[in-house]
């Protein structure tokens, strides 16, 4: 898994042509480590935590599975909390 940030990009000539930064804005998923910058696809399953309010984004290839943000433990696709801690979204 990488981090980094979410930043909206609107491209150089909807910016100049009609000065509307959010017309045709797309959301971009930017590597912390290399700057690569990959389309964050909207309607994709997400998982929320309230209390850390971390946000997972699943992409195309996920499975119904994920890992637990606070223990790491494999939490089940027809469960709504982790096994192990009860950390929950």
């Amino acid at each position: 898994m990488s981090r980094g940030r979410l930043e909206q990009r609107t491209r150089a000539a909807v910016r100049v042509l009609t000065g509307d930064h959010g017309l045709g804005a797309q959301v971009y998923f930017v590597d912390g480590q290399t700057g690569e910058a990959t389309p964050a696809l909207l309607g994709r399953v997400v998982h929320r935590c309230g209390s850390c309010e971390t946000v997972l984004v699943r992409g195309e290839r996920g499975e119904d599975a994920m890992d637990c943000f606070e223990c790491g433990t494999r939490i089940g696709a027809d469960v709504d909390a982790c096994p192990s801690c009860g950390w929950t979204w």
